[in-house]
């Protein structure tokens, strides 16, 4: 049994627990991860896998309530 990561699609806003809030601004699917290119809020732009990172998706007031 696989594990598979998140959907993460282009424009979406992320939550990583190092570097923070960004946007995803690439996804490439490989196997059971996606590596998803992120432009953090801090300027920087990061490659990660996303299940191996833990990245989150960032919650909406419309997730809140």
């Amino acid at each position: 049994m696989s594990i598979m990561a998140k959907e993460f699609n282009v424009g979406d806003r992320v939550v990583h627990r190092l570097f923070g809030k960004g946007t995803v601004t690439d996804t490439l699917p490989i196997r059971n991860d996606v590596i998803v290119t992120i432009e953090f809020d801090s300027g920087q732009t990061k490659k990660l896998c996303a299940y191996i990172s833990k990245i989150e998706k960032e919650e909406t007031s419309d997730e809140k309530e």
